[in-house]
């Protein structure tokens, strides 16, 4: 089973697709709202970048970056980085994290950054791995 990584084409977007990553999110936050369509469209084109991985056409993780201009120049923020329950501890979320790196070093950030729960144990794990403090 080949994991692929790939941009968010929210024009594209089927209704499964958008219940699939309202799966993903209410695992990242019980709190989080439902994700409608029009938001994802506005998200592509504004500052941010998400990625989804998929196992077979279905949506089992994503992460985004956002591009923020500053004064003092570019830097990236790496959010809401997430994979099913079920497919966790398969290097999903370390492949998902690592093009969300590329990408944000492909347009110029001088600095990636991130945010972490203390609470997500194996997500701080792999972020001090790919080089975080």
């Amino acid at each position: 089973m080949e994991i692929s990584i790939e941009m968010c084409h929210a024009e594209s977007l089927l209704s499964s697709e958008i219940e699939q990553i309202n799966i993903l999110m209410r695992e990242l936050s019980l709190g989080a709202g439902l994700i409608q369509k029009e938001y994802l469209l506005e998200m592509n084109r504004g500052a941010t970048i998400i990625l989804f991985a998929r196992l077979e056409g279905r949506i089992i993780g994503m992460g985004s970056v956002v591009r923020i201009q500053k004064i003092s120049g570019l830097i990236a923020l790496i959010e809401d980085v997430v994979v099913l329950s079920e497919h966790r501890g398969k290097g999903i979320a370390e492949k998902l994290c690592r093009r969300l790196i590329s990408l944000a070093q492909v347009f110029g950030a001088h600095y990636v950054g991130l945010t972490s729960s203390p609470k997500r144990e194996a997500a701080n794990r792999l972020y001090r791995r790919l080089g975080f403090e």
